[in-house]
């Protein structure tokens, strides 16, 4: 399953598509592999925030991905994206 979070209203008021566009690139990029991932449409603060903490960078970057370790279930990870940055 690959679930989409719009954070950043700024992305479907860009692109009114955000959402199925993001779920069939997800989908071409996974192939067949079995899993969840989970993607977050948010703002550069967001993911500048998230970068200082967890790779003490603090600026936006376009994509953070988080892969999920020692999951029980059959959750990939995450991946964030900036709208500011992408566009």
């Amino acid at each position: 399953m690959i679930e989409v979070e719009v954070e950043d209203p700024a992305w479907t008021d860009a692109l009114p598509e955000a959402v199925p566009m993001v779920e069939r690139a997800a989908a071409a990029g996974l192939g067949a592999v079995e899993g969840d991932l989970v993607v977050l449409l948010t703002d550069d603060a967001a993911v500048r925030a998230v970068n200082a903490r967890f790779r003490d960078r603090d600026q936006p970057t376009n994509v953070l991905s988080f892969p999920a370790a020692g999951s029980a279930a059959p959750h990939l990870g995450d991946l964030m994206l900036a709208f500011g940055v992408c566009a």
